[in-house]
């Protein structure tokens, strides 16, 4: 969607603006949908309204804008802990009310209730990061995740550029080749909470903690601390009388007793203890390494086989060193009794890198994924005992930067309503109007209810400025609910008309029908409930083909293609971008505050109904339940008048016209993919094109309603699909394991030609074909050299059908009989070619003619085309589709031979060859089964039973071949030129006026013919050369 936009400097300067203020993921087409939602509830606080002027009297257009929008949510796998005030617990067990750390930039932290929870589905292959002990991260993220990342710390000259925390999308980062590093610590979260406990009492706890345990041996005694080593000794000493705590020793062997009174009558760092103060914590981290662990190079090592304990340590150290804090859990089998030992220790760097080798792609646990929504945009998070940051589930962060473009303006809307509220409570028990409701936010949840969404409308006719904005952040949660709310918001969308309940048996004093009311919506959802609950997918279509499809600007990003940003060096944008964005932001409100009304002229009219007389035969030929609502008219001209605002433009223009019109349609060709459902072969297909190699448990576990039973005669429709996108499915065995991969179709380099030589002229065995890339205007060089050569590559370099690789660009024709080069050369006037003649060319050469062997002398040579795309098919579809190719050019008498994909050729130094340049070939017409080519097929059955009486067949050859050529390579975009084209072809060789009828039948064939007015015109055109 790049070119959209292009001619509109001042939108594409909000766009920047976007991109430059954005930690989240910034995709074009989410913004701009909150961009003009938020304009459109901006517009109406003046009213402002679109006016096309007619006959007999103004259309009066109302700007509103729904917008629905499907971007994935970036979540944590179900194993990954958040911080809790009582310690760690698995996101998959959040449970409502539970208290979530979050993290802000300088460190600080605090408990906060998230704004939002998210639990849904995750089909795709997310990154699981694990760099074991030498890492310091442990993390499985869905590809659009938020993450936070450090930048390098680098040195220029005498100035040292400090590391920076940026925020990027998981796939983003995860796709480089460099190390990165992400942020791990934070300070404690802030809070009132303190033990009851003095500073040496902790300390004392510390070494109970450490080397005590429980007793009753002495009435006056509840402890006993046992220690060998004369430091401990000398300390627990300076402690227990610094503390004035009574105490009694005894020794036995080389150990010495401490018979004391402790506090806190337990082993363990349970979840009391996440309750010191910050100075607490502090005591803590500056004694346990004295009792339990070590001091090593200043750094502290704490040790213990609780993993409570080793929790809260965890937490302690992480809260009070500078540096990066390791958690090394090790099974001690060595030692008597076997124990799992926990190291908590402070590293000598802030932060460890994280390299590509540590990374993987893999399927979420039970393809579920997780996330919150916390104020500050980040939560603190472990995973395997590595703490992390991770970033906010932040969808409808591009509708927070669009609506902080009008701030100023909704806050006075938001003022004003409280005023009109206040003012019409009864003046004696002070009980509001229940006909309207306080407007305390200019946007309306959508779990309001329709009378909640009435009310407010009625509010806003009443105060006469505003509109009723109705938000979700989640619609997946929402849309069983959502029957009437939907309702309101179609039945308001055109006139603006708003009705009151009809029969109300109680309260119906408290609605009344408003006019001219300006409803929008914007809506966001993840795709994720959408993909495993059918019936929230069947509910969705059914709104859709209800009639919100064609009132809805639907944008589905399950692509999840990279963010944008303004330059990868992550730069800000200079002040003097800023001065000329507030100076055009102050223009967009007065242009608000002082416009009445947008003009739409006749001639933008007359433009949009020719753009739609051209959709129209688009959704006559689409199969989509919501064809009829894509492109449509009344839509756009609403979209034209909030554009033509942002351009401060009180008419609309062409420009505003065909922005609308191309951002129309770059969301209309993603809106089909929120109600696809997708046959078993080509989830299928999909499963295995996202992997190198899948298994077939693979497969069956990832498109969990098939079994193993279902798989063979599936993966059958999987190889026809994936022939008919021109890709193959690949099918290799690993150690008795059999294994499918998709083997992708990619564009065709004219740099990049593959072809197998042979330098050996004289040989005839099928070995030593090298496999070589080269130019296309080079290859002439070998193909009328002194080499053998096939337009395949070959296993071993021996060419059988058992040995072909199925890659290959070049398709080869080779022309014995019936057409001349003269002939080919206009027949395929419109592709690259290179034609070369055979050493039998104008020789004679026994031929079969109707059965006789004559000896015959003609052209013959060779026509070698590139294709569009690099195509992988089996050697039996490879040579079904050479056979269509040739019988779509009507060459009967073609060396056959050649559909064989093992087929080489001998060069002809003193060949001929003509070069031509235009477009590539694209086989997909040829792949059979294919629906280019079941047009194609189409059209030709028609050709042939419309002459099926030889007397009405061309006379020539070159005719039937060009109609059969046209026929094969014409669709609903290139009718016009391929007619014109083949007219011209036609008018030289038939006479007049034989040539216009033969044009005719050759329209009258197509799949889907241009009607006759355009017929006329081509005729006369060709007629006129």
């Amino acid at each position: 969607m790049s070119k959209v936009m292009s001619n509109i400097p001042s939108i594409n300067m909000l766009y920047e603006y976007a991109l430059d203020n954005s930690e989240y993921i910034m995709i074009k087409e989410l913004f701009y949908s909150a961009l003009f939602f938020n304009t459109a509830a901006a517009m109406s606080l003046k009213k402002i309204r679109i006016v096309r002027k007619t006959n007999n009297q103004d259309k009066i257009i109302i700007p509103n804008y729904f917008g629905i929008t499907f971007a994935g949510s970036g979540c944590v796998d179900e194993e990954t802990e958040f911080l809790t005030p009582k310690g760690w617990k698995k996101i998959s067990e959040y449970e409502a009310g539970d208290l979530v750390c979050q993290w802000s930039e300088d460190g600080s932290t605090q408990f906060v209730n998230p704004i939002a929870y998210i639990s849904e589905p995750e089909k795709r292959e997310c990154y699981y990061i694990d760099g074991g002990k030498n890492s310091n991260t442990n993390r499985f993220l869905c590809p659009d995740h938020r993450v936070p990342y450090l930048t390098e710390e680098k040195k220029y000259k005498d100035s040292v550029y400090k590391s920076k925390l940026k925020v990027a999308k998981a796939s983003d980062i995860f796709e480089r080749n460099s190390g990165f590093k992400f942020p791990t610590n934070f300070k404690k979260p802030e809070s009132d909470t303190k033990l009851d406990l003095t500073d040496d009492e902790i300390r004392l706890q510390v070494a109970f903690f450490a080397d005590g345990t429980i007793t009753n041996r002495y009435k006056d005694y509840n402890g006993k601390i046992r220690v060998k080593k004369q430091y401990k000794i000398d300390r627990l000493k300076m402690l227990l009388d610094r503390n004035g705590s009574t105490y009694k020793t005894s020794i036995t062997g080389e150990y010495t007793m401490f018979w004391i009174n402790i506090k806190i009558q337990e082993k363990v760092y349970n979840d009391y203890w996440y309750n010191c103060s910050n100075e607490q914590l502090k005591v803590i981290f500056e004694e346990a390494h004295l009792w339990d662990g070590s001091l090593i190079g200043g750094k502290k090592t704490f040790r213990t086989t609780i993993k409570e304990t080793a929790d809260f340590m965890q937490y302690v150290y992480t809260t009070q060193s500078e540096n990066y804090v390791s958690f090394i859990k090790k099974e001690r089998h060595n030692k008597v009794p076997f124990h799992t030992e926990y190291r908590i220790s402070e590293t000598l760097c802030k932060n460890k890198s994280v390299t590509k080798n540590m990374i993987k792609k893999k399927h979420m646990p039970n393809f579920m994924k997780y996330c919150f929504t916390v104020p500050s945009s980040f939560w603190i998070a472990r995973r395997n005992n590595f703490i992390c940051i991770e970033g906010n589930c932040g969808k409808n962060h591009s509708d927070n930067l669009a609506r902080a473009i009008y701030k100023d303006l909704f806050t006075k809307f938001e003022g004003y309503a409280e005023e009109f509220y206040n003012d019409r409570k009864d003046p004696n028990d002070r009980k509001p109007d229940p006909r309207y409701v306080n407007l305390s936010s200019y946007f309306i949840p959508v779990t309001s209810t329709w009378q909640a969404l009435q009310k407010a409308a009625q509010t806003v006719k009443d105060m006469d400025i505003g509109s009723v904005n109705v938000v979700s952040d989640e619609l997946g949660d929402n849309i069983m609910s959502m029957s009437e709310i939907f309702t309101k918001l179609k039945s308001t969308w055109d006139t603006g008309t708003s009705e009151g309940p009809v029969n109300v048996t109680n309260g119906g004093e408290s609605y009344f029908c408003v006019h001219d009311v300006c409803f929008n919506a914007l809506l966001f959802g993840a795709p994720g409930p959408f993909e495993l609950d059918t019936k929230k997918k069947d509910r969705l279509l059914e709104i859709y083909v209800s009639g919100m499809a064609r009132r809805s600007f639907i944008y589905h990003n399950n692509t999840y293609k990279k963010s944008e940003n303004r330059n990868q060096n992550f730069e800000k944008l200079p002040k003097e971008f800023y001065d000329e964005l507030d100076k055009y932001i102050k223009e967009l409100r007065y242009f608000i505050n002082n416009t009445k009304e947008i003009r739409y002229p006749a001639k933008i009219r007359e433009k949009l109904l020719e753009y739609d007389q051209m959709k129209e035969l688009e959704r006559e030929r689409s199969i989509s339940l919501i064809a009829e609502d894509l492109g449509s008219t009344k839509k756009i001209e609403k979209l034209m008048g909030i554009i033509a605002t942002l351009d401060l433009s009180e008419e609309i223009s062409e420009e505003h016209l065909k922005f609308a019109i191309e951002f129309t349609e770059a969301l209309d060709s993603t809106a089909e993919e929120t109600v696809e459902i997708k046959p078993a072969y080509k989830r299928i297909y999909d499963e295995i094109e996202k992997r190198s190699y899948a298994a077939r448990t693979d497969i069956v576990k990832a498109v969990k309603d098939i079994t193993i039973k279902d798989l063979d005669s599936q993966l059958i429709l999987v190889q026809e699909y994936a022939n008919l996108v021109g890709n193959s499915l690949i099918k290799k065995e690993y150690n008795g394991i059999i294994k499918y991969k998709i083997e992708k179709l990619s564009n065709t380099s004219l740099d990049n030609i593959i072809l197998s030589v042979n330098p050996n002229m004289d040989r005839t065995e099928p070995e030593g074909f090298i496999r070589k890339i080269g130019s296309f205007d080079k290859l002439v060089n070998a193909i009328n050299g002194d080499f053998r050569y096939s337009a395949g590559t070959f296993r071993n370099e021996y060419i059988s059908d058992e040995n072909y690789m199925q890659e290959q660009n070049l398709f080869i024709i080779d022309i014995d009989n019936d057409l001349t080069i003269e002939d080919a050369k206009a027949l395929f006037s419109s592709i690259t070619y290179l034609i070369t003649t055979t050493k039998s060319h104008q020789k004679p050469k026994k031929t079969k003619i109707n059965g006789e062997s004559v000896e015959v002398v003609c052209d013959r040579f060779r026509i070698i085309i590139p294709t569009l795309s690099t195509f992988h098919l089996t050697p039996k579809v490879y040579s079904e589709m050479y056979m269509n190719v040739i019988n779509s050019l009507g060459i009967a008498e073609a060396d056959t031979k050649c559909r064989n994909a093992s087929r080489w050729y001998y060069g002809n130094p003193e060949g001929e060859h003509w070069y031509n340049y235009g477009d590539l070939l694209d086989i997909r017409t040829y792949i059979p089964d294919s629906s280019e080519n079941q047009d194609a097929t189409t059209s030709i059955n028609n050709y042939d039973k419309s002459h099926s009486d030889k007397s009405n067949a061309p006379s020539s050859v070159r005719v039937d071949a060009a109609i059969r050529w046209f026929l094969s390579n014409t669709a609903t975009g290139n009718r016009n030129d391929n007619l014109f084209k083949l007219g011209m072809l036609l008018k030289e060789k038939i006479e007049e006026p034989e040539w216009a009828l033969w044009l005719r039948n050759a329209n009258s064939c197509l799949s889907h013919p241009l009607p006759d007015s355009d017929m006329k015109s081509i005729i006369g055109s060709v007629g006129r050369r």
